[in-house]
């Protein structure tokens, strides 16, 4: 991972920290760890910019019926 994105990893994992309810929107692949929000997160959160901080923090990630991402989940396939 490139130093900007460990940066980028550091400080979205900061902002969940302190927005502790905002997880709900963050995914995991159990693979390979990657974080990134779900695709069905809103264009606001609230009256704030929560999901505007979330898509600056985290890329979006979609996920298989098990929650892989889909790099994972094509590489099981094989």
């Amino acid at each position: 991972m490139s130093q900007s994105g460990n940066y980028r990893r550091s400080a979205g994992e900061d902002y969940l920290r302190r927005f502790p309810k905002l997880r709900k929107w963050i995914q995991e692949c159990p693979a390979c760890h990657r974080i990134g929000y779900r695709p069905d997160l809103p264009e606001r959160l609230g009256a704030d910019m929560k999901a505007q901080s979330l898509r600056r923090y985290f890329r979006p990630m979609e996920t298989d019926e098990r929650g892989f991402c889909m790099t994972c989940s094509r590489l099981q396939k094989r």
